[in-house]
């Protein structure tokens, strides 16, 4: 009981630091797909954004990562309440590869701007996939499920984060979107299992697992980001990564 007020208090910290959340849908994109977007304001304050977009560029591989497709807002600007919303459809480039690729949004709120970076999966085949069953609810539980048919019986761990502007890299060949922030702290490397449920474990015979958030009955999570990503383990060692998930806390 302890711990999951720390958890609540260490929460409420990060949740006031967090500008905006990004809902993205289909996740992961297929080739030539179009993604929509929505913005949510997270702190109860108004931002600005210069132009109709919600994201001016699309980056390969990491945050500030070279840019794989420029996207063409125009010159407007617009204002979210606290809150808010803001919403963008966009078509991938037939040339956007199966990579990870993320999406640049800058906003301003009463002070300098902001740049906040979300992922994206134009996903690999061969690639892990971590889908979800519903939306991230205060007081619910998200249901999550990893599958990867080539690892029957492979052990694999799942891990959350509240914002991925930075990431890791997992080996020196595979980077993780997740930034290593509070909550990645109660979810890796020993998840608190009243809200990281399944994080860690073994494929089922088919390659598959099941997992969940029970998110915290605490309404100021609500319209805050929350991301899951997962990691499967070959036999010598190997780390093969699932697409990363974004969320929007609903209330």
């Amino acid at each position: 009981m302890k711990r999951c007020a720390v958890v609540l208090c260490v929460l409420s910290s990060a949740v006031f630091s967090q500008g905006v959340a990004l809902q993205m849908s289909p996740d992961p994109l297929p080739v030539g797909g179009t993604l929509s977007v929505t913005l949510t304001e997270s702190n109860g304050v108004n931002i600005t954004f210069l132009t109709s977009c919600v994201f001016t560029s699309v980056h390969a591989g990491a945050p500030s990562g070279p840019v794989a497709s420029s996207v063409f807002c125009a010159q407007a600007l617009s204002t979210v309440g606290p809150n808010g919303t803001h919403a963008q459809t966009w078509t991938a480039p037939t040339s956007m590869g199966p990579g990870l690729y993320y999406l640049k949004v800058v906003y301003r709120p009463a002070g300098p701007p902001i740049t906040e970076w979300f992922p994206i999966t134009i996903l690999d085949p061969a690639q892990p996939l971590l889908s979800a069953a519903n939306n991230a609810q205060v007081g619910q539980t998200l249901l999550l499920s990893l599958t990867d048919p080539a690892s029957p019986g492979g052990g694999y761990l799942c891990a959350g984060s509240i914002t991925t502007n930075q990431g890791f890299n997992a080996t020196p060949t595979v980077f993780c979107s997740l930034d290593m922030d509070s909550v990645f702290a109660f979810s890796y490397p020993s998840p608190l299992t009243s809200v990281f449920s399944g994080f860690q474990g073994v494929l089922d015979g088919n390659g598959g697992a099941g997992l969940a958030v029970h998110c915290p009955n605490f309404p100021p999570l609500a319209n805050t980001p929350f991301h899951v990503q997962g990691a499967v383990l070959g036999p010598a060692g190997q780390v093969a990564l699932t697409n990363p998930l974004s969320f929007t806390i609903m209330p």
